[in-house]
This record gives structure tokens, C-alpha cells and sequence, in this order.
């Protein structure tokens, strides 16, 4: 006797416990929620866009440009969908207090005018915090809204290197100092990065963390320095990209040549390209012409 099994698949397409059953075909279809314009972007993340609601990280040493890439980033969510965008919504969390003004407002006027009111920046809050804000008020938002769940959202954290963190805020003022051992940002990191994508259930969220990736003194007599990320190495094994930054100056001397390597990973192979940089500081933000973020 041949079985029909149409009835036995409808029936099991029904999750009791709490999950979401999907097909592979499905899965394929909803891999991607934020679109890639530019080619280099496309090769670089091996995708032609940005999966939702998977956790990159952007790591490298200061003044590497790690910022810059996550601006440009939000200049394409944020901007209008004629011209190329998603008409979507950022929020920056802006840990470390050293952003600069002029480089985010030149790289969104390369998106647009109108990029600018998408972008919802966050100072003067702890890596704690910032998780706490993002887990309560912003999914609330989303949940209450229902037709908010139509608006793609990129969160950035820059970064998480250079951020505070609650307890060792209070421990410094009580005590004066902090001593060897303190993980509360590795701690916050690793169940950030393993509940997440739990958290959000349908939100069309992507999450893009800035890292500094410092040098510590080899194990062994011999060997190298080696490299690691600040904020717990959890992030490395949960990313859906890693991303590393470089950067050298030009031989010209007038900007940097920046290299980003992409770490291997179940989404991408590793990859790499070459961009070079300029952007000038001093220029008028007012005109195209004296500015150069959006190059």
C-alpha cells in the first residue's frame, strides 16, 4: 500500500514547542533580509545580503576604519528605497564616547539628505545597558507595532572593546581599582550572542558589533604575539561574520587603504578585498565636492 504522506507532512508543519518548522527551500527564500548594493559588500559577506536577526562583528586595531564600514552600513538601511535603500530604521550605540560627528554625518549625506532621520544614536550607556535597551524597548516597539515588523532595523554596538560596564563602573567607585579576573563583559557578550536570535523571534533585525582586537604576549617563549577580540571570545565562535579590518596609508599620504578579511564561517568562505579611503576632515559638510566619506 503506498501512503500519501501529504497529510502527515501538513500535520507536522505545526510546531508544539515552540519553534518554527521550515523547509529547505524556505530556508533558502528567508536567508536574506537586507539586501547588499554593491558588489564588493556582496563578495566580502559571500551573500548578496545581510541575514536577518545574525550577529557580525567588525574587529580591528583603532583607527582601522572598523566605524566607518559600520556607518556606511546604516547610510544603506537607512536611505530611501528610490535610490537604492530600505527605508529602514538604525539605532548606533555609542559606548565609547569617541565617534566622530563629522565622518558619521559625511558618510549618511553620501546615502542622502533624508538618511539621517533614520538613525537613532545612543550615548552614555553601559554594554549592559545597551543589551537591556535593546532586549526591553526596542523588541517592545516592534511587538506593539505590528506593521513595524515590515521595516528592517540595524542595530550597532561600537564598540564593545571600549565599553563600561555596570558592575565594574560600581566596583571602580567603591573600590578604586579593578583587579585581574573582572569578565562581566565576556559574561554579558556570551549570553547576548547564545539567546539573541531567541529573543527577536520575527523582528528584521541585523546586529553589527564593533571589537577591538588587541595583540597579548605569546604563551610561549618562541612564538609570536597572538591576536585576540575584546569582549569574550564567544563572539567569534557565534558569529555569523567576523569580519577583520586594516588599514595602511597611501602612498600618496592622503588616506588609508583599508583591508577587510572575512573569517570562515557555515555562511561564507573566507574573503577578502581592498578599499581605499579618503575623507577630509576639515571639508564642507555643506558640499559633495570638499567632502569625501561617501568614497
Amino acid at each position: 500500500m503506498v501512503t500519501d504522506i501529504t497529510a502527515v507532512l501538513q500535520m507536522l508543519q505545526k510546531s508544539k514547542g515552540g519553534g518554527v518548522v521550515t523547509t529547505v527551500q524556505e530556508m533558502k527564500e528567508n536567508q536574506f533580509g537586507i539586501p547588499l548594493r554593491h558588489y564588493a559588500q556582496q563578495y566580502l559577506f559571500g551573500a548578496t545580503g545581510l541575514r536577518l536577526q545574525v550577529f557580525n562583528s567588525i574587529a580591528g586595531a583603532p583607527q582601522s576604519c572598523k566605524s566607518t564600514l559600520l556607518f556606511d552600513l546604516i547610510g544603506h538601511v537607512c536611505s530611501d528605497k528610490a535610490t537604492g535603500g530600505q527605508d529602514g530604521i538604525a539605532f548606533l550605540f555609542e559606548l565609547e564616547d569617541k565617534i566622530s560627528p563629522s565622518l558619521l554625518y559625511s558618510v549618511l549625506e553620501g546615502y542622502g539628505e533624508d538618511t539621517k532621520k533614520g538613525l537613532i544614536i545612543l550615548r552614555k550607556m553601559t554594554l549592559d545597558k545597551a543589551i537591556g535597551y535593546m532586549n526591553k524597548d526596542l523588541i517592545e516597539v516592534y511587538n506593539t507595532i505590528s506593521s513595524a515588523h515590515d521595516v528592517p532595523v540595524l542595530v550597532g554596538f561600537d564598540s564593545i572593546g571600549g565599553a563600561a560596564s555596570s558592575d565594574t563602573v560600581e566596583k571602580s567607585k567603591k573600590e578604586g581599582a579593578i583587579g585581574k579576573g573582572f569578565h562581566e563583559k565576556a559574561f554579558n557578550m556570551k549570553h547576548f550572542c547564545e539567546n539573541f536570535s531567541q529573543i527577536l523571534e520575527d523582528i528584521p533585525m541585523v546586529i553589527v558589533c564593533i571589537n577591538q582586537e588587541k595583540e597579548s604576549v605569546s604563551t610561549v617563549s618562541y612564538g609570536p604575539p597572538q591576536k585576540h577580540v575584546t569582549g569574550g571570545m564567544s563572539q567569534v565562535f557565534r558569529d555569523g561574520h567576523m569580519i577583520s579590518a586594516r588599514a595602511e596609508k597611501l602612498a600618496s599620504g592622503d588616506g588609508s587603504i583599508v583591508k577587510l578579511r572575512t573569517t570562515k564561517t557555515s555562511f561564507c568562505d573566507p574573503r577578502k578585498i581592498e578599499v581605499n579611503f579618503r575623507w577630509n576632515r576639515f571639508g564642507n559638510t555643506e558640499s559633495t565636492d570638499d567632502m569625501y566619506g561617501h568614497h
